[in-house]
């Protein structure tokens, strides 16, 4: 009986061949996509939940409270909080580590490297968990010179000699240390926020100078993990965190917890939920594909219910001498179910084929080692829960409404009728269908007009031939900057040199509390920036009000300034911005000024315009400006001609200089990009599965219209007789499916515009919403194109056929 019910099911599948195509390749193309996002989401939200105690281990952030602006919370925090927490917590901490990430100077022989090394606590150990190739691991953290390597970090040392009791020197800042290597574990998973390529012991001694390095509360600069003891809760730090930070954060004139706050989520959540402003998570990101995902079955399954009850029809004579012949209603159902169900495994087994096919290159296009496994459980369970209910809305129509039919009716009217009701179901699936579509192009278009907006918008310097040489402090350079800097400015290519201890989009973000009084609650958080006087011609920023920087004027460069009781008033330059936070009326009104640091204070010679110099997706930053000609980590190189030529001629140079230091470089429109990959990211998969929509939309269209022509061949035959021309017979049929075209429009436009506003508001710099309107516009007039060429192709076929054989159709 089974075999009887597939052998029918398939001869009427290979009858239909042209729906069979739409209904089995618009299933196939959106199961496929669907796993693709659900692989990638899978993989997305799997970071860090590995771990042994993953419930009780948590990282920390921290934020500063001073100021107007949105509270950025910093994904690092200072490394004085450690000891703090567990002197204040011991009933609560089972274990915590500092992770210090630096890249030294790393040498190997007459082999030099900067390579990526953090510095920990011995309960790393406790915390984490590596899976060790070599040697001792615990051995790193017996003593201070002792280093312990992962696997890749190895191979791309030693190769495939044995790296144990090797010997590597590491230098930066005041360390100058060779280091033993005593182990080799295994490279953290990639679904993790970790990245310890290398670790050693954290070294407070070693580490004691830069003072901001480990010692300044108001410094971010450790990564900080903590593992609760069990049944420990962390609402309790929580609601102690504000009295530490009184006890043990020095502040001149309030309390600790009045300017910093610092809290914590866990760790197997980080990843996912942690944003530093109010951008969207990587959470929200996931639901997105999650919802498209969704949709791009839908849209499949919707061509093929659509198709089943167009064509349902069709057999209701062959349902009718079916039953004159002796069947029974329950062989009816199950002969259509089977029918159905089939149509949809095959989709399924297609839509794996297109996987496996597909899966390598998007997982190349998101960097992420994505895989089909085939004893996934969930994998396999998911894909029979879709084919069931897939094949079984498919096919609940024709099984239970048309079986149920009147033989001798049917076959007395020599015709097949369809209800009503079939018909306003399935112009209401393809308004959905249209719709759906209509809110992915908007989505796309207005994500791809964000991203250009951001990455074109006047960031208020000239970012363009710029070169930026990272690490001018490092190794042997450091006391050669100056004569660095000097003799970039006269390369023939080079058009200004600066040093500067921040660029644009470098992730640096140090800042202090100022204002136009001494008095802490009177003052702001604003960015520091230590500049030479040719930074801003370098960059090519205006000076508003005052003057710059003169190198020759030496009461302009900055001095340490340690007594409060006696304090240096150094000279400061501010942007616009801060100049405004502070209280000044123009630019002009500031300068000559009084502002203060803290107790400090600072006389303003010079405003300038306002640039974005950090992060472009951030808020407009307050910035002060202090002059110093040995606080420059980055040298800036304006230059003409080519970027490769300007890069070989200061490589040049640094290497006549500094030979036993690597040369590092970017440059800064690169830099700027780079902070636009996830959108640009986002956007191009958007777009792609936005299109795989509408391709899906389109073949169910097609399908509907060549149901819709076969079914008026008589009345297009008899129209033609009567003098209807082909093009009258197009735009009949045009119009026909134009309306469910324009009410999902209507429907769209709305959700569209609601969806996206609250998308852009998570950026301070964004297109205005009115462009949203013509978004729309154009997404309707896109789908109303699709729509017609898919139905006029159609039906201009049928209409171009001879009326005589039409009249004989029936």
């Amino acid at each position: 009986m089974i075999a009887n019910y597939l052998r029918s099911a398939l001869r009427n599948i290979a009858k239909e061949r042209l729906y069979s195509v739409i209904n089995i390749g618009g299933l196939a193309v959106g199961l496929m996509a669907a796993f693709l996002i659900l692989l990638f989401v899978r993989f997305e939200l799997s970071y860090d939940k590995n771990w042994a105690n993953a419930d009780q281990l948590y990282r920390m952030d921290t934020s500063f409270l001073t100021g107007p602006e949105p509270k950025a919370r910093l994904r690092r925090l200072s490394g004085q909080l450690q000891s703090a927490m567990l002197s204040t917590f011991p009933e609560e901490i089972e274990a915590a580590t500092r992770l210090r990430a630096l890249e030294p100077t790393v040498r190997d022989g007459d082999k030099v490297s900067d390579e990526f090394v953090q510095w920990a606590d011995p309960d790393l150990l406790k915390i984490f968990q590596f899976k060790v190739l070599k040697g001792d691991i615990g051995a790193a953290f017996a003593d201070k010179s002792s280093l312990a390597i992962s696997r890749t970090f190895a191979e791309n040392h030693f190769g495939d000699a044995d790296p144990l009791g090797r010997v590597l020197n590491l230098k930066i800042y005041n360390l100058d240390r060779d280091y033993r290597i005593v182990a080799v574990y295994e490279d953290l998973p990639r679904n993790s926020e970790l990245n310890i390529p290398a670790v050693a012991l954290m070294d407070e001694e070693a580490f004691s100078e830069p003072h901001w390095l480990l010692r300044n509360w108001g410094s971010t600069s450790v990564e900080q993990y903590v593992l609760l003891k069990p049944g420990a809760s962390w609402s309790t730090i929580q609601a102690g965190m504000p009295a530490l930070l009184d006890k043990f954060v020095e502040s001149r004139s309030s309390n600790g917890s009045a300017y910093l706050a610092m809290d914590g989520m866990k760790f197997s959540d980080y990843h996912a939920d942690f944003v530093v402003l109010d951008e969207m998570s990587v959470m929200a990101k996931m639901q997105i594909l999650i919802a498209i995902a969704i949709v791009l079955v839908l849209v499949g399954a919707i061509n093929f219910v659509n198709l089943a009850t167009a064509q349902a029809i069709r057999r209701t004579r062959e349902v009718a001498l079916r039953k004159v012949l002796g069947a029974g209603r329950p062989q009816l159902i199950v002969q259509f179910l089977t029918e159905s169900v089939l149509i949809t495994l095959i989709a399924a087994m297609l839509a794996v084929v297109l996987l496996e096919f597909s899966l390598p290159s998007f997982a190349e296009f998101l960097d992420a080692p994505l895989k089909l496994s085939y004893d996934d459980g969930v994998f396999w369970a998911s894909l029979v829960v879709i084919v069931l209910l897939v094949g079984g809305l498919a096919g609940f129509y024709p099984a239970f409404a048309i079986s149920g039919s009147r033989p001798g009716r049917i076959l007395m009217a020599n015709k097949s009728s369809e209800s009503r009701g079939t018909i306003i179901l399935r112009q209401v699936l393809v308004t959905f269908q249209f719709a759906v579509s209509v809110i992915l192009i908007v989505s796309t278009i207005i994500i791809y007009g964000q991203t250009w907006f951001v990455t074109n918008m006047d960031p208020g310097y000239d970012r363009n031939n710029l070169l930026v040489v990272q690490g001018v402090d490092r190794g042997d350079m450091k006391d050669k900057r100056a004569t660095l800097r000097d003799k970039a400015r006269n390369l023939p290519m080079a058009r200004g040199a600066s040093m500067s201890s921040e660029t644009p989009s470098d992730g640096n973000n140090s800042g202090g509390n100022f204002g136009p009084t001494p008095v802490r609650d009177e003052q702001i958080n604003m960015g520091e920036i230590w500049i030479d006087d040719a930074f801003f011609d370098t960059y090519k920023v205006e000076i508003a009000a005052g003057r710059n920087f003169s190198g020759a004027n030496e009461a302009d460069e900055f001095q340490d300034n340690d007594d409060d009781e006696n304090p240096v008033e150094n000279r400061v330059m501010l942007n616009a911005f801060a100049a405004e936070q502070m209280g000044f009326s123009s630019p002009e009104a500031a300068i000559g000024a009084l502002v203060y640091n803290g107790t400090r204070p600072l006389r303003v010679i010079g405003v300038a315009k306002n640039a974005r110099l950090q992060d472009i997706n951030d808020p407009q930053r307050a910035e002060v400006y202090y002059f110093t000609r040995d606080r420059g980590y980055n040298l800036t190189v304006r230059f003409g001609g080519s970027p490769s030529e300007v890069v070989e001629a200061v490589r040049k140079v640094w290497m006549e200089l500094a030979p036993f230091t690597p040369f590092v470089f970017t440059f800064v429109d690169d830099a700027v990009a780079e902070e636009f990959e996830e959108e640009v990211q986002m956007s191009r998969i958007l777009t792609f599965f936005s299109g795989l929509a509408v391709l899906i939309a389109s073949m169910g269209l097609y399908g509907l219209a060549a149901v819709s022509a076969e079914r008026r061949t008589k009345e297009i035959g008899i129209r033609k007789v009567l003098g209807a021309r082909v093009r009258d017979i197009v735009m009949m049929m045009v119009w026909q499916f134009s309306r469910p075209v324009i009410v999902a429009n209507l429907i769209a436009w709305p959700v569209a515009f609601f969806t996206m506003s609250a998308w852009l508001e998570q950026y301070p710099n964004r297109i205005d919403s009115w462009l949203m309107l013509p978004a729309c516009m154009a997404a309707g007039l896109a789908a109303f194109l699709i729509a017609w060429a898919t139905v006029a192709g159609r039906a201009y076929l049928v209409a171009r056929a001879k009326p005589i054989n039409a009249l004989r159709y029936e």
